[in-house]
C-alpha cells in the first residue's frame, strides 16, 4: 500500500522514481505524504497544482496542519537523515505512518484531562451541560457534538432523569468521534487503557475462561483493599451462571470492569446504539437490517470531516468575522459525492468535498 502511495505521489509531483532525490525534494515528498495520509487528498483525481493549492490553503488556515507538517519534517533527520532513493524514502513514510497514532494521542490525552477535571458525583460520568467546545492552536476541536450525536454514539448514561444527561468518560474517549480517518483502510483511535487490565486477566488464565479467583488475584493490587471482597464476590456471581467459569471476553465481565474502573474501562452498550471502532468480526459480519439511512450517514460523515479538517466558517471567516466569499454568518456545508467504488473489505469508499475547501481537499470514509 505504501509503495503505491509513494509511487503515485512522486508521479503527481512530477518527480522521477529512479535515482536520488535532493533533501528539499524528500521534504516535499514527506509533506505531500502527510497531506495524503492524514487529510485524504486523492492522488487519482488531483494534479500537482491542486496538491499545492490544498497545501497553501492549509498553511494559511489550519494550525493543526502546520503542527502536523512540522512534526513529520522534524522526524525526517531522526528516522532517516540520508534518505534519497525510493526505498529509503519508503522506509521513512512507513515509519511516519506508524508514529501517527502517537501524534493523535495528544488530543486523546487532552480530552482525558479535560473530562477528568469535570467529573460529577457519579463515578466516570460528566454532565453534558458542564462541557463546552475546546479549541486550541495545534489541536482539533473537542466536545462539539450535539446531544443527539452523543446518544447515537452510545456514550450517554441510561438514566431515568433525562434533564441532566451524563457522558460516560471511557465510552466517549473510545468512540468514533475521537478517531481520525487516514487514507489507508484503518482509523487512528485513542488508546484503550482498559486493555492493560484485561491483559492481566488473560495472562492469569491463559485461556478465554477460568477461575474467578485467579482473575481477582491478578487484579488485587489495582483494587482498593476495602473493596476486594466485594469485587471477588461480583466475579463469583458472574461465573455462577457459567458452571463456575469466568469468561473474560463476556459482556458481564466487561460490565464488572467498568464498575470497578469507571474512568478507564467502557460500559458495554448495545451494538445498535453505538457508532464506534469496529472489531474484525463486526467488520466482516453480514449486514443487518439496522443499516443507517445513506443520506443520514453521509451527513454525519460530512460533519466529521468538517470538524476534523477544520474547513469550516471559523477558518474561512475574514478579520471582521464575515465569510471571505462575502456572505455573512455560517456557510452551508455542501457535500458533493464524487464517486464510489467497491473495496476489498466489502464496503464502499465515498469521496466527497466540504464547501470552502479547494477541489483537491477530498476526504474518504468507509460506508459499512
Amino acid at each position: 500500500e505504501m509503495v503505491e502511495y509513494l509511487y503515485s505521489l512522486m508521479r503527481t509531483m512530477g518527480l522521477p522514481v529512479d535515482g536520488s532525490r535532493s533533501h528539499a525534494e524528500v521534504r516535499r515528498i514527506v509533506s505531500g505524504f502527510v497531506l495524503v495520509f492524514a487529510f485524504g487528498a486523492d492522488l487519482e483525481v488531483s494534479s500537482h497544482k491542486e496538491l499545492t493549492s490544498m497545501r497553501e490553503f492549509l498553511d494559511s488556515r489550519h494550525a493543526g496542519w502546520r503542527a502536523l507538517q512540522a512534526w513529520a519534517t522534524d522526524l525526517l533527520p531522526v528516522v532517516a537523515p540520508h534518505a534519497s532513493n525510493f526505498s529509503s524514502i519508503l522506509s521513512v513514510l512507513e515509519d511516519l505512518a506508524g508514529r501517527y497514532a502517537g501524534w493523535h494521542e495528544r488530543d486523546c490525552d487532552k480530552a482525558r484531562d479535560l473530562l477528568r477535571g469535570r467529573l460529577g458525583p457519579s463515578a466516570g460520568r460528566v454532565s453534558v451541560a458542564s462541557l463546552s467546545p475546546s479549541s486550541d492552536s495545534g489541536h482539533r476541536s473537542l466536545f462539539t457534538e450535539t446531544h443527539e450525536h452523543l446518544a447515537r454514539l452510545g456514550v450517554l448514561a441510561d438514566l431515568d432523569d433525562d434533564a441532566d444527561p451524563q457522558l460516560i468518560v471511557p465510552n466517549y474517549l473510545l468512540s468514533q468521534t475521537m478517531c481520525l480517518s487516514t487514507a489507508s483502510y484503518y482509523q487512528v483511535c485513542c488508546h484503550n487503557e482498559c486493555d492493560s487490565i484485561l491483559g492481566r486477566a488473560e495472562r492469569a488464565l491463559q485461556a478465554p475462561s477460568g477461575s474467578p479467583g485467579a482473575v481477582a488475584e491478578a487484579l488485587r493490587d489495582m483494587i482498593p483493599a476495602g473493596d476486594f471482597d466485594d469485587a471477588r464476590q461480583g466475579l463469583d456471581r458472574i461465573a455462577s451462571s457459567t458452571a463456575g467459569q469466568l469468561h473474560v471476553h463476556s459482556r458481564e465481565f466487561a460490565q464488572w470492569l467498568h464498575d470497578r474502573f469507571p474512568l478507564i474501562c467502557p460500559q458495554p452498550v448495545e451494538r445498535s446504539a453505538r457508532v464506534s471502532p469496529k472489531t474484525f468480526d463486526e467488520w466482516t459480519a453480514d449486514p443487518t437490517s439496522n443499516l443507517t439511512d445513506t443520506d443520514v450517514l453521509l451527513g454525519e460523515i460530512a460533519e466529521v470531516v468538517a470538524r476534523y479538517t477544520s474547513l469550516d466558517s471559523r477558518l474561512r471567516a475574514g478579520p471582521d468575522g464575515d465569510d471571505e466569499d462575502g456572505a455573512e454568518g455560517t456557510p452551508e456545508r455542501d457535500v458533493e459525492t464524487i464517486y464510489a467504488r467497491p473495496t476489498q473489505h466489502g464496503g464502499r469508499l465515498w469521496r466527497f468535498s466540504v464547501g470552502g475547501a479547494p477541489r483537491g481537499a477530498i476526504a474518504r470514509a468507509a460506508v459499512l
